[in-house]
């Protein structure tokens, strides 16, 4: 592949910001069961791994949906204290209890007219699983400190990392919830099984780096999209924005290289797969002794020659970086 192969500028698929990323075949029917059931009122149930994009389709769907110009309120569900759970969620009136000193809305009254994002459902303990259960029926909440009923007009939208089927099985989790919340379901594959979403994603995450970072980087070159696309990337896109926004960082050509990603390059990125156990990555076609070599040669030539700053372009302390150089009779 030619240095300039991949060119931010020429990707012409990207969607405006809050819109499914990806150009891939693999996430294309996920686009369209988003915009099939947008128009609906159906409650929706996002599943798939940490980081592949789970709150941006629930955007996309209240985006796309009548209650656009209504609230979206995010609730990530594990980062409430189980003791103040039900009252964020269904708010609580003067007087509930110590502390409470004026009336306050819960997350189902904010989002009164819009939609209400469960993030995390499977941190919810079993008795808010049964209020919410009541609220999803009735369609009221009732507030902590009184009996009176508050009538809401919210579409819930959950998302989970977790097989929610067998925890129903597990009696971890309500089955009637489950049916009441996944009235239409959306898997939301890895990015490891999207490798046209992986160059899409990655020029789009360049030109937004560039700009952000004032660096003049237009491209990423054929090596270094083969990098990309040859790694499992465990944390999912929010690991590839962040690979490529350090990427930009160190960057001082117009396209991004293999060594812009010197932690891909030394195979140093060891992770647990979520869904298919222990993935190690270890690049496909060197040996690691030899793939140390060629990017240390790599980095002094980048850097004419400048030993210091090749060792932070490769991630090694600059006192192990000259031990190498003298292990592989590499001169300056």
């Amino acid at each position: 592949m030619i240095l300039n192969e991949f060119k931010s500028e020429s990707l012409k698929t990207i969607p405006s910001p809050g819109q499914v990323s990806g150009a891939g075949k693999t996430i294309c029917p996920v686009e369209e069961k988003i915009r099939k059931v947008a128009s609906s009122d159906f409650s929706v149930l996002l599943e798939g791994e940490t980081g592949v994009g789970k709150t941006l389709a629930a955007r996309t769907i209240h985006q796309l949906s009548g209650r656009c110009h209504r609230p979206f309120i995010k609730v990530d569900i594990a980062a409430i204290p189980e003791t103040l759970l039900e009252s964020e969620l269904f708010g609580y009136k003067k007087g509930a209890f110590t502390g409470a000193n004026n009336d306050k809305k819960g997350f189902f009254e904010a989002a009164d007219g819009g939609t209400l994002f469960l993030d995390e459902l499977e941190n919810l303990p079993p008795y808010a699983q049964s209020k919410l259960l009541a609220v999803v029926e009735d369609r009221a909440v009732v507030p902590l400190g009184t009996t009176t009923p508050v009538k809401i007009d919210v579409r819930i939208i959950s998302a989970t990392n977790k097989n929610l089927k067998q925890a129903v099985i597990d009696k971890s989790f309500r089955e009637d919830l489950y049916f009441r919340l996944c009235e239409f379901d959306i898997h939301i594959p890895p990015l490891r099984e999207r490798p046209g979403d992986i160059i899409a994603l990655s020029l789009e995450f360049l030109r937004h780096a560039a700009a952000e970072l004032g660096k003049p980087v237009t491209g990423i070159t054929g090596e270094a999209m083969d990098l990309l696309t040859g790694y499992p990337w465990p944390g999912n896109i929010r690991e590839l924005k962040n690979a490529v926004k350090r990427a930009v960082l160190l960057c001082e050509e117009e396209c991004l290289t293999p060594m812009d990603f010197p932690l891909l390059l030394q195979g140093q990125a060891h992770h647990k797969s979520r869904a298919n156990g222990e993935v190690d990555y270890f690049p496909r076609t060197l040996h690691m002794v030899e793939l140390e070599q060629w990017a240390i040669r790599q980095a002094l030539a980048a850097t004419n020659g400048r030993a210091m700053k090749a060792a932070i372009l490769v991630g090694m302390e600059y006192q192990k970086f000259k031990r190498k150089l003298i292990k592989y009779a590499i001169q300056l």
